[in-house]
């Protein structure tokens, strides 16, 4: 049985790229943060303790995620479509001014 943890934490992870499983183990690390700052456990400061110290892990997490290919992280993550945009694109110009030349050479002759 998993240990519970915030409704929130699903979505926090989707939005930062972290797997879930990854999510619910800094949760728990959240939660022996909060256990060691706070003075009464379960009160409404642990749980913000608690709360808080996820999601600066999960932003630690995600921007280490982020960084790990060799430092071209945004440029190696960019979406393939857009490189296929980019490409479909340059062969559209290359097919019109292939078909213009075309149609101006039998035009001409």
């Amino acid at each position: 049985m998993h240990a519970k943890y915030p409704k929130v934490l699903p979505w926090l992870a989707t939005k930062a790229g972290v797997p879930l499983e990854r999510a619910e183990a800094l949760w728990g690390n959240a939660l022996r943060y909060a256990t060691q700052k706070s003075d009464v456990v379960e009160s409404p400061e642990y749980w913000k303790l608690a709360v808080d110290r996820v999601v600066d892990l999960i932003d630690a997490e995600s921007r280490e995620l982020r960084a790990r290919p060799f430092g071209f992280g945004p440029m190696v993550r960019l979406p393939a479509q857009l490189w296929l945009h980019g490409l479909t694109a340059q062969q559209a110009m290359m097919n019109i001014a292939a078909n213009s030349t075309q149609w101006w050479q039998r035009r001409t002759c």
